[in-house]
């Protein structure tokens, strides 16, 4: 025990020691222990302001007639107005966007962003957390939780649902043909239930309208994009609850955003990359919560370092978020990612003097390992703390893993493992088949057993579903993967590309929980049966709710790296 007291007091020492030393991308803040994300509440309203009509001129095309133009699919047009003027609900017409970009370089702009060291979060005596990060004496703008906000349930009323359609041929298959075709079907099943806007680039508005022909409840937006996956690149509602009007105690629901520092998955800090430019979807998803009349005050940007995705993070609306290890600790997104990479990298040896072991420590590995640790355990709490302050939330369930055969492309997602079905209840990936699956019965077990006994932000004990995997596992077919030259196409210009035999990260619980349904992948072929079991599971999952669940086609889309939650981000609804 001694020795073990000992070895955690020098692994902390030189934890202090290592972090001292790094050269870490982002400064200390000298007056606050929270990242800021402003001075005033004024300026970050303006950078906000200033910030989204960028991305407004950014993604709208030259060739689009106006950058606020909604066509239904049926070929009919229609200008957006404001909340109630009989249009889809999607708010600011080309002028609204042009006045608001004029009123954001009237206004000026914040400073920059800054973030601290985990060490700094978990040593704050701030009680606020609130205080400037550049030294100035104005108070920063306050966080989401401490104005009230909170990421609400998917379940939770939804104005509508954003899309975006897939048109990059070095992405998809195919001119991307196939995938056009299981997208737009799931745009007609989201569209049964609420309204749908769909996200199209100028140049494949025909390949849009054949798909879609005949479809009510979608509309087309002309925004560029890079790609489809709008749960990631999307803002992340938030809602909260304010007092009403006319007294008699009733309360109305505002609306709010967050963007996260979207980088496409790490990017930056991975040797291959996905796809060499995402910045059409960095800036198109810092534009829609503009385009949906959000009030640039409740609209805010994560901390900077802080690289997520929508797909990394669930709420059960009532304080409890859910997230993987696996992509929150993974190199390319922790806080911050270059010092973490430089330590799992090249891990200094401890300066003998500094650091002198007693004979009871087993050497440098040891406790190389045991700093490893204590990093590991600071990091999840600065995560978890940001993520408590930036989506109101109260408490963080961590699973270790992500779907087996997503190390590569999102690093382990918890929407593709796991989802709330309601307060209290986690829907799991659940697979048991170490003869066909011995990956993900594997991963599932030990998913499982860090939900064992847990309770959520209130208290209750976590009720956990197991939903199937589908069998056998789904693998890339030499007709998908295309052949030597399309690799070698993709790889020219920048583009990672899927090999034949390669494991798809196919999961049921992946789908997307609309106003009175529940939109469901599903692949078909060898996995039909596995479609019906999922398919049983779910319905009764959701039974409670009164939830109708209905099944989509959608291995085209699986075939990117995602499928019907990856595609989907919905808007709450103000009440």
């Amino acid at each position: 025990m001694a020795a073990s007291a000992q070895l955690l007091r020098h692994a902390g020492a030189l934890a202090a020691r290592q972090r001292a030393c790094w050269p870490w991308p982002w400064p200390r803040s000298s007056t606050s222990s929270f990242p800021s994300v402003g001075s005033a509440a004024a300026g970050a309203a303006a950078a906000h302001a200033s910030q989204a009509a960028m991305a407004l001129t950014q993604c709208f095309s030259s060739a689009a007639p106006r950058p606020g133009a909604v066509s239904a699919v049926g070929g009919s047009s229609s200008t957006c107005g404001g909340p109630g003027s009989g249009s889809s609900g999607l708010p600011p017409s080309a002028a609204s966007a042009r006045a608001f970009r004029s009123s954001a370089s009237a206004a000026g702009s914040s400073s920059n962003n800054r973030i601290p060291l985990a060490t700094d979060w978990l040593g704050s005596s701030n009680g606020d957390r609130g205080g400037s990060s550049n030294g100035s004496s104005s108070s920063a703008r306050a966080t989401p939780k401490a104005r009230g906000f909170r990421m609400p349930g998917e379940w939770e009323p939804h104005a509508g649902t954003w899309m975006a359609f897939p048109h990059d041929r070095h992405l998809w298959r195919a001119a991307a043909r196939p995938a056009q075709q299981q997208l737009a079907a799931v745009a007609r099943a989201v569209s049964q239930f609420e309204q749908v806007w769909l996200l199209v680039d100028p140049q494949v508005r025909a390949e849009v309208r054949a798909a879609l022909r005949g479809a009510s409840g979608v509309e087309l937006v002309e925004m560029r994009t890079n790609d489809v996956w709008t749960r990631d690149w999307g803002p992340t509602g938030l809602v909260r609850d304010v007092p009403g009007g006319g007294g008699g105690g009733r309360r109305r629901r505002e609306v709010g955003a967050l963007h996260f520092d979207y980088n496409c998955y790490g990017a930056p800090l991975k040797p291959h990359p996905l796809m060499p430019d995402w910045s059409l979807d960095r800036a198109a998803g810092r534009a829609l919560p503009a385009l949906a009349g959000l009030r640039a005050e409740h609209v805010w940007a994560a901390p900077a370092g802080l690289h997520l995705e929508g797909g990394a993070v669930l709420s059960d609306g009532e304080g409890t978020l859910l997230v993987t290890e696996e992509c929150l600790l993974h190199p390319s997104r922790d806080l911050p990612p270059a010092g973490w990479r430089r330590w799992q990298q090249q891990p200094q040896q401890p300066d003998a003097g500094a650091m002198r072991l007693d004979a009871a420590v087993e050497g440098v590995a040891a406790q190389r390992e045991a700093v490893r640790r204590l990093e590991r355990e600071e990091r999840k709490a600065a995560i978890g703390g940001l993520l408590c302050e930036y989506l109101g939330a109260d408490k963080v369930l961590w699973l270790p893993h992500g779907m087996a055969g997503d190390e590569e492309g999102t690093n382990g997602h918890v929407d593709n493992v796991a989802a709330f079905a309601e307060p209290g209840v986690v829907l799991l990936a659940w697979c048991d088949s170490p003869d066909q699956d011995p990956d993900q019965t594997r991963l599932a077990a030990e998913n499982l057993a860090a939900l064992a006994d847990q309770t959520d932000a209130r208290g209750r004990k976590l009720r956990v579903v197991p939903v199937p995997c589908p069998l056998p596992v789904l693998k890339v077919s030499d007709e998908e993967a295309g052949g030597a030259a399309a690799a070698a196409a993709a790889a020219a210009a920048g583009y990672g590309k899927v090999a034949a035999g390669a494991r798809l990260p196919a999961s049921y619980i992946n789908h997307y929980i609309v106003n009175g349904g529940v939109v469901v992948p599903l692949f078909g072929g060898e996995q039909r049966r596995s479609d019906d079991a999922a398919l049983e599971v779910l319905t009764a999952a959701y039974a409670p709710s009164g939830r109708r669940v209905v099944g989509v086609d959608s291995r085209e889309v699986l075939l990117g790296g995602g499928n019907v939650h990856c595609i989907t981000q919905q808007l709450p609804a103000a009440e």
